[in-house]
């Protein structure tokens, strides 16, 4: 065996090969993903396909379930779940591969007229949210809606 393919033999143990864990023929360990996830500023499970949408799912709920109106002498504004969808992912851009699922799990609407799912929300706290969007809009030069 001539040096040079020693050498790359060598080289190619120390790499790994990206286009093998890309199209699923290698599973990488847990250590590996949380590595990774920790590098782009994510959960771990938004590495996984079948899980992404688990966990998306689970924030764009929370976050939800604390905008909505409690009547505890807060203001009542109404918003479509499509604009509420919209706003969830103005700040996290992370999740805009689900916005037909989140689109989908969020309008409890008839299907004939989708314009009719709305949800009651607190106005301070929709205000707050909104001033945050408008501020990550401003910082990425991203679209509100």
């Amino acid at each position: 065996m001539c040096s040079s393919s020693r050498q790359s033999l060598a080289e190619s143990k120390g790499k790994p090969n990206l286009s093998r864990l890309e199209n699923d023929k290698v599973t990488p360990k847990f250590e590996t993903l949380r590595a990774v996830a920790a590098a782009l500023g994510t959960h771990t499970a938004m590495l996984i396909q079948k899980d992404a949408w688990e966990w998306t799912r689970h924030i764009f709920t929370e976050w939800k379930l604390n905008l909505l109106w409690k009547g505890a002498g807060s203001r009542l504004v109404a918003m479509r779940a499509r604009d509420l969808v919209n706003l969830f992912l103005a700040t996290r851009p992370e999740h805009s591969y689900a916005r037909a699922k989140l689109l989908k799990h969020a309008n409890h609407a008839p299907p004939e007229d989708p314009q009719l799912a709305e949800y009651s929300l607190d106005a301070d706290k929709l205000a707050r949210e909104m001033a945050v969007a408008k501020a990550a809009r401003e910082f990425g030069h991203r679209p509100l809606y």
